[in-house]
C-alpha cells in the first residue's frame, strides 16, 4: 500500500526576525500518515521552534514546507491559525489548560475553534460533551466527581490526560506532543504513552513527540535528532529509524 505523505519539507531555513543568533536548517524530511516520530535534542537546540514551523505558528525563511498538501508559507497568519485548529492537536509541555474550567470544558474547547473537528466529535458520540467523556474514559479518567472539578485542583497526571484528550477530540490528522511527560517518572510515562498510542492508532493520526527520555524512542517508527553547532549557531535535523528486534 502506498504511504501518504502528511509532511514534506525541502531545504528549510528558519531564522528569528532581526536576529542572526540562531538558524534551524532542514535539508529534507517526509512524514507519512500514521507515523510516530520521536524528536530529541539538547535544550535550546530548536525542538520547540521546529514544532512551531510544522504547525504553522511561524513561517520558514526559505524552502518548501507542505503539511497535508498545503504550502504553509503561502497562507496568511489567520489561515494558518485555522489550519492548525482544524488539523493539528497539541499537547503542550505545561498543558495550557484553563484552571477554572472543568476537565470536560477544557477538552471541548478545542472544538470551539474548529467546526470541522466539532462535526467529527459529534458524529462519534452525539455531542461534544459525550465525546470528551468518552476520550477521558479511554485515557483512564472517568470519575465523575473529578471531571466536574476545576482542573487547577487536579494532579499533574490527571491534567496531562485532560490535555491529551483535548488534543485528540475531533480526530485531527496530526498530534504534536511537546515534552508532555517531562514531569512524570519513566513508568508513568510509559503508561501514558500506551494510552496515547491506542487513541492515535484508532484514528490513524500522525504523532510528533518531543522528549528528553530517550528510553521511549524505541517505541516510535523514526527518530529526529536536532544537532546544534555552537560555532555556527545553527541546528540541523538528522533522521534515523530505530533498530527493530528480528526475533
Amino acid at each position: 500500500m502506498t504511504k501518504v505523505n502528511v509532511i514534506k519539507a525541502e531545504s528549510i531555513v528558519f531564522m528569528w526576525p532581526k536576529s542572526s543568533s540562531f538558524t534551524l536548517s532542514i535539508d529534507h524530511l517526509t512524514v507519512t500518515k500514521g507515523e510516530k516520530v520521536f524528536i530529541q535534542g539538547a535544550s535550546g537546540c530548536g525542538k520547540t521552534t521546529l514544532l512551531s514551523l510544522l504547525s504553522g505558528v511561524n513561517r520558514t525563511h526559505s524552502g518548501q514546507l507542505s503539511v497535508l498538501g498545503s504550502q504553509l508559507s503561502s497562507l496568511s497568519g489567520g489561515q494558518r491559525d485555522q489550519f492548525r485548529a482544524d488539523h493539528i492537536g497539541v499537547v503542550f509541555q505545561l498543558f495550557n489548560l484553563l484552571p477554572y474550567l472543568t476537565a470536560i470544558e477544557n477538552v471541548v474547547l478545542a472544538c470551539k475553534f474548529s467546526k470541522q473537528r466539532a462535526q467529527k466529535a459529534i458524529a462519534k458520540s452525539g455531542s461534544l460533551e459525550q465525546e470528551a467523556i468518552r476520550l477521558l474514559a479511554k485515557l483512564e479518567l472517568s470519575n465523575q466527581q473529578l471531571l466536574n472539578k476545576p482542573v487547577g485542583q487536579l494532579s499533574i497526571g490527571q491534567q496531562q490526560r485532560i490535555a491529551a484528550a483535548r488534543a485528540l477530540i475531533g480526530s485531527p490528522d496530526i498530534i504534536i506532543a511537546d515534552e508532555p511527560t517531562s514531569s512524570l517518572d519513566h513508568e508513568v510515562s510509559e503508561s501514558f504513552l500506551d494510552l496515547l498510542f491506542t487513541e492515535i492508532e484508532a484514528c490513524n493520526a500522525t504523532l510528533l513527540f518531543v522528549s528528553h527520555d530517550t528510553r521511549l524512542k524505541e517505541r516510535f517508527d523514526s527518530t529526529w535528532t536536532l544537532m546544534h553547532d555552537q560555532d555556527k549557531q545553527e541546528s540541523r535535523l538528522l533522521l534515523t529509524q530505530p533498530e527493530r528486534s528480528t526475533s
